[in-house]
């Protein structure tokens, strides 16, 4: 588990535009185990938590934290914005715990697969 993905810690090799080349960096937060317990609060940029690791509920989290912040990188990637960024934090922490908040696409942002 990786514990951290999000763009900023990614980072691209295009010298060959038509197969560039990505790696995950800062590995501070990266796990090896299948399931990590985790306390201590926050460790994480918060856009990017999933809500497993907002949620008093469970102290035990698995890979699909990083399913989350991956479809939260490619949304970023899709818009070319950072999620929520004018939204407070404890708004960003009850929306994601609660599933009412994720970032929206707006029209014209999906791209429709031609080339």
């Amino acid at each position: 588990m990786y514990f951290d993905l999000k763009c900023e810690n990614l980072l691209v090799n295009i010298q060959d535009p038509h197969r560039p080349v990505c790696k995950i960096g800062d590995l501070s937060l990266s796990k090896v185990k299948q399931q990590t317990l985790v306390s201590g609060g926050v460790r994480r940029t918060l856009p990017w938590m999933a809500p497993e690791l907002l949620s008093e509920k469970s102290n035990m989290v698995i890979e699909k934290i990083d399913v989350y912040s991956f479809g939260i990188v490619m949304w970023e990637l899709l818009t070319g914005n950072e999620p929520y960024l004018n939204i407070h934090c404890a708004s960003i922490i009850g929306g994601i715990v609660n599933n009412i908040l994720r970032p929206k696409l707006q029209h014209g942002e999906i791209p429709n697969g031609s080339h």
